[in-house]
Formats: C-alpha cells, structure tokens, sequence
C-alpha cells in the first residue's frame, strides 16, 4: 500500500504539470484510477 500512495501521488503530481488527461490514462493503467478519479 505504501508503494501504491507513493507512486500515486508521483504520477498525480507530474500529471498535473502535463495537463492531467494523461493522469486517468497513466493511472488507469497503474491501479486503476479510474475509480479514484470519478470519485474526486
């Protein structure tokens, strides 16, 4: 779980700075955020 919140919030914040569209596609990928996304 600790690799997951880390990696997250890495990919959160360099998502950020790209445009953040990438961030659903790269996170998706990742575990799925999706669901972490629609939620927020």
């Amino acid at each position: 779980m600790t690799k997951d919140k880390g990696q997250m919030t890495k990919v959160e914040r360099q998502r950020t700075k790209d445009g953040g569209t990438i961030l659903i596609e790269n996170l998706a990928h990742d575990v799925g955020a999706l669901d972490a996304v629609a939620a927020k």
